[in-house]
């Protein structure tokens, strides 16, 4: 019953518009903070996955 509680109360917040627009702005600055923690881990244009190496072009959101 909690989880249909939690997803009524979810869309009536996205069905007003103030309340999607707060939605909106969480989210994109919940990307720019991923994209400036992967930045953060790049040496070299490699990302690096907590101790573990992998290569991954990153120049698109590092602008390197």
């Amino acid at each position: 019953m909690v989880v249909c509680e939690a997803v009524s109360k979810a869309w009536k917040t996205l069905e007003n518009e103030e309340g999607y627009k707060r939605c909106q702005e969480i989210v994109e600055e919940a990307k720019s903070r991923v994209d400036e923690a992967v930045c953060h881990h790049v040496v070299d244009g490699k990302l690096i996955f907590w101790g573990r190496g992998g290569e991954l072009n990153v120049s698109d959101i590092c602008h390197i």
